[in-house]
């Protein structure tokens, strides 16, 4: 294996694996909910998937959109300008959250 392609696995697993475990919480309570309660709370907890996915693509967007912004601006050797962004970006998904 090339370099090129190490340095991209090296990137795809953690993120694969932390939607696999996102996702895995989603599956875990729809089994735990059509056992314990029944047909319609899973129902219930289908209807909140949407939701949640929604929850963590705005927790993700931020911080990906800011880390490259930073990497960008390091780049250029501007480190004030890469620090306001990550200052900008860090809080933001905490933010969304609470609004």
């Amino acid at each position: 294996m090339n370099a090129k392609a190490k340095s991209l696995f090296d990137y795809i697993f953690p993120a694969v694996g932390g939607l696999f475990a996102t996702y895995l919480y989603n599956v875990v309570d729809g089994i735990l909910v059509g056992q314990g309660v029944g047909a319609s709370a899973l129902g219930a907890v289908n209807i909140g998937v949407p939701f949640i996915t929604f929850v963590v693509a705005v927790a993700a967007m931020f911080p990906m959109g800011g880390a490259t912004i930073v990497a960008i601006r390091m780049g250029r050797g501007d480190e004030e300008g890469a620090n306001r962004a990550f200052m900008t970006a860090f809080p933001s998904p905490w933010l969304c959250l609470y609004f």
